[in-house]
């Protein structure tokens, strides 16, 4: 991870950062108003290092988990970082996207998991996993230190590639399925999957408890979402 200044001439801090197996497809948001940077990866790294009071300390199982992490404005030194994970494939068949709410500070991550043991909330739109890959979608509070809330969102076959974006923070999710039931809502646009894999649009409300609505969008082949 590193930070060059704006016209290019200077390395203003760069370090590694794992553990002593793999981490890949980093994603990074920057928080203008403090410099902070919130990171999402996959890793299968039992070590990653995580801090005290972390949600997940230790390595949830299987090949791999998220990893999420914020660091300092300075780059020297980490707010939290902590695993988010179950026993399965945490992360492991789509790059994760990370967000955060400006007026709360609460960091949203959607990603794709076999994990069935995939940490939810009570109350949450999906506890239970759909089958296959699910998405998963998860808020986290501004210090690391809890689940705000967490759901699974997917049919019995596999639903993957999210992309995240927020609005009013309601959270909009979209990406690719494969399952005849993925969640829809009625008078949605599509309400059935027309072959192949489809494009699906959701929306969750805040506390990610209500699905306002999803609709698949494709045609007879294939069909996938670009950021």
């Amino acid at each position: 991870l590193s930070k060059i200044s704006s016209d290019g001439s200077n390395l203003m801090y760069s370090t590694f950062l794992g553990g002593s197996e793999f981490e890949r497809y980093p994603q990074i948001k920057l928080n203008t108003n403090t410099n902070e940077i919130l990171l999402v990866a996959q890793t299968g790294s039992i070590d990653f290092p995580t801090t005290t009071g972390a949600i997940q300390a230790t390595y949830g199982g299987g090949l791999s988990d998220l990893a999420v992490v914020k660091i300092n404005a300075s780059g020297n030194n980490f707010d939290f970082s902590t695993y988010l994970g179950g026993g399965d494939l945490d992360g492991f068949y789509s790059r994760p996207n990370i967000d955060y709410i400006t007026s709360s500070g609460e960091i949203v991550i959607a990603s794709s998991t076999s994990s069935v043991n995939f940490p939810t909330t009570p109350g949450c739109y999906q506890p239970i996993h759909g089958g296959g890959i699910d998405i998963s979608i998860t808020k986290i509070n501004s210090n690391g230190t809890s689940l705000s809330s967490s759901t699974f969102l997917g049919g019995s076959d596999n639903d993957l590639a999210p992309i995240l974006s927020l609005i009013d923070q309601s959270v909009i999710v979209t990406g690719i399925t494969e399952s005849q039931d993925f969640p829809i809502t009625v008078g949605s646009f599509q309400d059935v999957l027309n072959g192949g894999d489809d494009v699906f649009i959701s929306i969750l409300d805040p506390l990610l408890q209500n699905l306002i609505s999803s609709t698949y969008f494709g045609g007879s082949s294939n069909e996938y979402p670009v950021a």
